[in-house]
């Protein structure tokens, strides 16, 4: 279960794109004197967010699907190896922020919610505080992290079960996005209990796995019917039809967070709908080409560091502002305080990236990680009736998503 080594680079274009949405929104929106400009920009980093679990979704699902079609079967060594690697990718960077936000939480005045109360870190180790209700109010921008974990947790396992009891591999995979997709969208049909949509239901982990299954729904069409893949292109229209009109509901309709509790029409329906228009661009993206020059470097760099950029961006705007209080109390300044504010996030990032997050990652190549190979795998790739490469590789694009 080894990483590609190339890049996509139009799937590093979207990466990019949905890191740079939730950066504009968190920072212009707090700079912002126009209040016209906060919900287009809170859109945007909704957006960004659903972009992240779709592209998730895919890459991660690729490399399931390219381990089940290497050995023929989905063995219990290729599980433990999957979560292993996924784990290392993730949790390093998450824990030290978890203890980033609690040094903040115990020495920072303004940061703890309530002044003076512990920090509730115990839920967050294990991703238990968006579980089935609202999350305390620390570490807010983990409730996304939370989703993957639990989704990249449950949703190999179920995979597993299935392939030991259907001998149609494609059909068992089938079967497993299946749930992933409905379950949700049944339990936020019947969640009528949801009083706020924001903490209430678009960030409870229950209620939202579906959103990275289709990601794993357009890579089981990448694998299974890779012939299929490019012509597939032209549907980036109707995909971005689909999030434009989302984003005009969101601008047209008064109150639309209560709008979207009250009617459970939209409750279950709305997240789908934006992740199919986030689905429906990756064909397209997937054939981009990358042609060199400073914009295609800027971009890759964006993209790697993207889960640095995000887990960084909030501590970093917190901690700014603070200073920034100090010198200029009424205020001023503030293009000049967003510049130093990306400026940090971006040079933070890069050292994250370059000594903590990339020597973790390398870790996954030791042999520890590798499961053992069988006798149908040592006879390679032509043994396995099927099995087939997806369209798009993962390499090194298989970042986590960068939460709102």
């Amino acid at each position: 279960m080894q990483n590609h080594p190339a890049r996509n680079f139009g799937l590093d274009i979207l990466r990019a794109a949905a890191i740079g949405l939730v950066l504009l929104a968190h920072g212009l929106a707090k700079a912002s004197m126009h209040n016209s400009l906060r919900l287009p920009l809170q859109t945007g980093a909704y957006f960004g967010v659903e972009l992240f679990f779709v592209l998730s979704g895919f890459l991660i699902g690729g490399i399931l699907l390219r381990a089940i079609g290497d050995a023929g079967s989905f063995a219990p060594a290729d599980l433990r190896s999957f979560w292993l690697r996924r784990w290392f990718r993730t949790l390093p960077n998450y824990f030290l922020f978890v203890a980033l936000n609690a040094a903040l939480w115990l020495f920072f005045p303004g940061f703890a919610e309530p002044p003076g109360s512990p920090p509730p870190v115990g839920s967050y180790l294990v991703f238990l505080q968006n579980l089935a209700e609202p999350m305390p109010k620390f570490f807010g921008i983990s409730w996304s992290l939370a989703v993957e974990e639990w989704f990249y947790l449950t949703f190999p396992a179920v995979l597993f079960f299935l392939l030991r009891s259907l001998r149609h591999k494609a059909r068992a995979v089938w079967l497993a996005i299946l749930f992933f997709a409905l379950a949700p969208v049944l339990l936020r049909a019947l969640q009528q209990s949801a009083g706020d949509w924001d903490d209430g239901l678009r960030k409870i982990v229950l209620l939202r796995l579906d959103s990275v299954m289709y990601g794993v729904a357009a890579a089981a069409v990448s694998f299974f019917h890779p012939a299929w893949w490019p012509r597939l292109r032209p549907l980036v229209w109707p995909g971005l039809a689909l999030l434009a009109g989302v984003f005009f509901f969101f601008q047209m309709v008064p109150d639309s967070d209560q709008f979207l509790v009250d009617h459970a029409f939209l409750r279950a329906g709305l997240f789908p709908v934006t992740s199919l228009g986030c689905m429906l661009l990756l064909p397209w993206f997937c054939e981009v080409r990358t042609r060199g020059g400073a914009f295609c470097f800027a971009v890759t760099r964006i993209s790697r560091w993207s889960y640095s950029m995000y887990l960084c961006h909030a501590p970093l705007m917190f901690l700014i502002s603070s200073c920034w209080k100090h010198f200029f109390p009424d205020n001023r300044w503030l293009p000049v305080k967003g510049g130093v504010w990306l400026a940090a996030v971006f040079a933070l990032s890069a050292l994250l990236f370059r000594f903590f997050e990339k020597p973790m990652m390398d870790l996954r190549d030791r042999p520890f990680f590798r499961p053992r190979k069988s006798a149908r795998q040592a006879l390679g790739p032509a043994a396995v009736p099927g099995a087939s490469e997806p369209a798009c590789h993962e390499g090194e694009n298989s970042v986590p998503a960068s939460p709102e």
